[in-house]
């Protein structure tokens, strides 16, 4: 929120952070629901994650 909130990250990031981290809560509080998780959502949050990390010029990754 504070990156949204001080225009450091536009809306599509912060959503898409949103929603990574919500997932990565998810896990860590109840592991066995990664279990549940089909590959396309794993794909799309990991993905999404590293989206995030390309935005803020942390990772020097390749995108498909």
């Amino acid at each position: 929120m504070f990156l949204f909130g001080s225009n450091l990250i536009d809306q599509p990031t912060y959503t898409r952070m949103f929603n990574v981290k919500g997932k990565r809560d998810d896990l860590a509080h109840n592991p066995f629901e990664s279990l549940k998780i089909d590959p396309g959502q794993a794909e799309r949050l990991i993905k999404d994650g590293i989206k995030c990390l390309k935005y803020l010029g942390v990772a020097d990754l390749p995108m498909n």
